[in-house]
């Protein structure tokens, strides 16, 4: 009986020493983390974009851009320039193109941005960039699979995420940064 006390009373005394240091060790983050299923994809992003109010930052592995045409990658990227032109700092980091195809792919979209006054990195030359990043005003942030190409934004089935917080935002802020410092202007 009296182990059985002990017993109860160590197991209560770890009980409340685990909760102490759970409540008084760790800050509580409010993020609210969403789904973004792949039809709502373009709509959400378009709506973000034009309401930055301070800073985007975007990282792209695949980015299309064609002169004239209506396809949804052209329009998010004419919408980044809207915003710069209006005072909002837009950095982008495209994937240079290790495979040819994908540096191809990319140099219209680079080449647009870059003449409409906005600073795009290419990533580092030994990697590819799979870091697919929007980063709004330091808050909202959208990471996943999604590429700014028609396929990926109206045919294939991505895995993006929504997600609403400083300290991610940071953190990704960090990483976006890491990526220029490696890539080229």
């Amino acid at each position: 009986m009296i182990k059985n006390t002990i017993k109860n009373i160590i197991l209560l005394l770890f009980c409340v020493i685990s909760i102490s240091f759970s409540v008084f060790s760790y800050e509580s983050v409010s993020t609210e983390v969403q789904l973004l299923k792949n039809r709502f994809y373009a709509k959400k992003v378009m709506k973000l974009i034009r309401s930055a109010k301070k800073n985007i930052r975007l990282s792209l592995n695949e980015c299309e851009y064609f002169e004239d045409s209506k396809d949804i990658s052209s329009r998010l990227l004419r919408e980044l320039v809207l915003k710069a032109k209006r005072g909002v700092q837009v950095e982008v980091v495209l994937e240079r193109g290790i495979g040819k195809e994908l540096g191809k792919k990319n140099k219209n979209a680079k080449k647009y941005l870059f003449d409409n006054g906005i600073i795009v990195y290419d990533d580092a030359d030994d990697k590819i960039n799979r870091n697919n990043i929007l980063i709004v005003d330091d808050f909202t942030v959208i990471v996943g699979s999604t590429v700014w190409t028609e396929e990926s934004i109206n045919k294939n089935d991505e895995l993006v995420f929504w997600i609403e917080s400083d300290e991610f935002a940071k953190v990704l802020t960090d990483r976006f940064d890491h990526l220029k410092i490696f890539g080229h202007r």
